[in-house]
Order: C-alpha cells, then structure tokens, then sequence
C-alpha cells in the first residue's frame, strides 16, 4: 500500500473534494410556521431506544413479564387519599422530565439543528417522527409521498429560486433529523469541518474494525429528495459497517455503500502511524527548501505558498490523480500533498495549540476567539497543491504568532 492509500484511509481524503470544497449545509431557515418544539422534543423520552429492541420484545413473547405473584394490594376505600397524592405526584414528576432542547446550552450550535428536526416533526405529525430509529422508514415515506424527486434534479442547494429555496430548506430539515436520529440513538456529536460544513461522527459499536465514522447528513438528505438512496438504507449501511445495535429497516431495504455518504475513520494505531508520516513529510520538505525559511511559524504558511506558487509546475499535475503507486506522477503529487499536509499540521499543532480530534479522525481542532476550527490538513494540502486555494486562508488568526508551545 503507497503512502498516500494509507493516509487517505485515515484522513478522508477524497478526488472529488479536490477543487474549493463547498460547506454541505446552508444557514437553517428562521421559519416560525410549525408549533412548539418543546412538545414534540418532549416525546422523546416515550419511543423505544431502537427499532431492534421492539422486535426483541416482540419475538420473547411473554418471556419479559415477571413471573412473580402479586397479591390484590390495599383496599382503595381505606387510602383512597394517599392513592391520589401519590398520582398526582407521579404526574409532576413526569411533566417536569426536560425534553431534548431544554437539555441543550442556548450557546450549542446544536440547537440550530434540533430546531429543525422538531419543526419538520410537528409538522408532518402524521408520519410519527418520533426520532426512533424505526421512524426512518416513514420519514422515506414523507418523502417519497410529498416531494416528487424530478422537480429536484437539476436544482443547487442554496439557490435563490422559489424551487431552490425549497429545496434548501427541506434538506435542511430532512438533514438535522436524520442527524438528531443518529445523535439520539447512536451517542453521535455533531461537528463542523473546513470546507465540508457541519456532520455527524458516528462511534462504533462493540467488535467493529472501524473506530467510527463521519456521516455527511445533509448530503444524504440530498440524495433522498432526488430519490438516489433513502434514509433508512443509509442508516443501515453506517449498522452494518460500524457494528451498531438496531436497524432502521426490515433487511429488504437495499443499501448501496458506494452512495452512502459514510466515511469510516481508524484506530488509534493507525492514527499515529499517519501522524509520524505527516511528521516526516514536513521535516523532509523544510530541508529541502532552506532558501524559504520554512521554521514551523505562523508566517511561514505564507512562504510556503510563495513556495508552491513559484516552484510548483501544477499543470504537470492537472488530470493526476492520487494516491497511485504505478504512476511517477502520482507518486510525486502524493509526495507534495503528504509534505505540504504534514507541515500545515506542525505549524498548527506547535504555533496554535491544535490538537487531533476524537472520534478517529486526524482532523486538528484550533481553539481561537471563543469559537473551534475543525482543519483537515490533507483537504486543505490538496488545495493549495493543486492551487485552488491557500493555507493561511484555512488557518484562523494567521497574522499573529505566538510562538511555541
């Protein structure tokens, strides 16, 4: 396996994301037609975990009822009192249970997300979105029923015409449902990316090679409304690959892999192995060129773009692809690409406290003005190898250094 394949199997790395990558998400919409949120949310404390353990009850028959007697208990007329205060105690108790979004800090993007989800909810309460996994299979069905996947085809998400807009909002919608779905029953968080937008990290189940994996919902969402995949064959490719409890569908669904939207992530083994690489690829690419004075600063992203800009033949390297070890050409955009990703991560690691996130993925998290950048090196190496775009423009606060760590 090349050096590349190994790397690009741990960061997620993909041809199709070479060019300027667009956020996958827009802003959510501020409608305020559907009710409370609150009600809905609250009923989520009343579904079954998982579509897995209704069929679990289901095929025990009458195994999960106690087989203990019980006798006929006090006689109702001599603490008829004491059995209403107890009641309506219990009531109380139940009203007062938080629903999902009174859980949630006004602060966490989250929010945003939860929102949606409970407005698309409400408002088609027919299709009981009960945020269950089984629920899955009709939010198929709300789609299939109340959208015609011809009218989206050849429509942009986010665009300004009527179609556009409502294509962009029900994605968007669709979208932070199957994620709170996926974040209620799998333990996910959602989390936000340069230059993919906000997903969902999956971690996996017991037994599983993968350590987890990032699900690009809005995506999905996408994929649904234009009836290329379903939201129930996604969720039960991500079960099978991960190794999860419960499926959304019956096991007739068809799941196709290559469309789902699923990027598994690796172990901590590999992690490191990936991370001594990119290491060395920086080290080898400042020896090369002393001339630039590539010292691991803040600044010196800088001369590394005046290095790939002024160095770099790119048209040599126009329709290579990566990652292919029978190819001279190849070999050498790969060399670049680890070099160039492997410094960026030093600089960020040193110069701006980074550290790699969890969840099984060597995307480096930068603390910075009260807020976190999520920065995948090797994306942004690609980029700025291919000349689509910088490394100080992925890097916040690029302007000051405050030296090392």
């Amino acid at each position: 396996m090349g050096l590349f394949d190994v790397i690009k199997s741990v960061l997620g790395a993909r041809e199709s994301d070479e060019s300027d990558p667009e956020s996958s998400t827009a802003e959510l919409s501020s409608s305020t037609a559907g009710p409370d949120m609150d009600e809905a949310a609250g009923e989520e404390d009343d579904t079954t975990d998982t579509a897995g353990s209704d069929a679990t009850d289901r095929e025990a028959g009458f195994d999960h009822l106690t087989t203990e007697s019980v006798d006929d208990g006090p006689d109702m007329g001599d603490d008829a009192a004491e059995f209403i205060t107890e009641a309506e105690t219990d009531d109380d108790a139940i009203e007062a249970e938080p629903d999902e979004a009174e859980t949630i800090p006004d602060d966490d993007p989250r929010v945003e997300f939860v929102d949606a989800a409970t407005e698309l909810a409400d408002f088609w309460g027919e299709y009981e979105l009960d945020f269950s996994l089984a629920s899955l299979t009709r939010l198929d069905d709300l789609v299939a029923e109340q959208w015609d996947a011809e009218r989206f085809e050849t429509i942009e998400f986010g665009d300004d015409s009527y179609d556009a807009k409502v294509y962009t909002e029900t994605a968007t919608q669709l979208g932070s449902y199957f994620g709170e779905v996926l974040v209620r029953r799998h333990d996910a968080v959602w989390q936000q990316e340069t230059g993919t937008g906000w997903t969902v990290s999956v971690p996996s189940g017991p037994d599983s090679e993968a350590a987890g994996a990032t699900v690009t919902v809005f995506q999905v969402a996408e994929d649904c409304l234009t009836g290329d995949s379903t939201f129930t064959g996604m969720h039960d490719a991500l079960a099978d690959r991960l190794n999860l409890s419960g499926r959304a569908g019956d096991g007739d669904t068809p799941v196709d892999l290559d469309r789902a939207d699923i990027e598994t992530v690796a172990s901590d083994a590999e992690i490191e192995d990936a991370a001594q690489r990119l290491r060395a690829g920086a080290e080898d690419l400042a020896e090369r060129w002393p001339e630039y004075d590539l010292d691991f600063s803040v600044e010196s992203l800088e001369r590394l773009d005046e290095l790939l800009e002024s160095e770099l033949d790119r048209d040599r390297f126009e329709d290579v692809e990566l990652g292919d070890d029978s190819d001279q050409e190849s070999m050498l955009l790969t060399a670049h690409v680890v070099g160039v990703a492997g410094y960026l991560a030093e600089v960020l690691r040193h110069r701006r406290d980074a550290d790699w996130a969890e969840q099984g993925r060597m995307v480096l998290v930068v603390e910075h003005d009260d807020s976190r950048t999520r920065i995948d090196p090797i994306e942004v190496a690609i980029a700025a190898v291919r000349g689509t775009s910088s490394l100080t423009a992925a890097v916040p606060g690029t302007g000051r250094d405050d030296g090392l760590v």
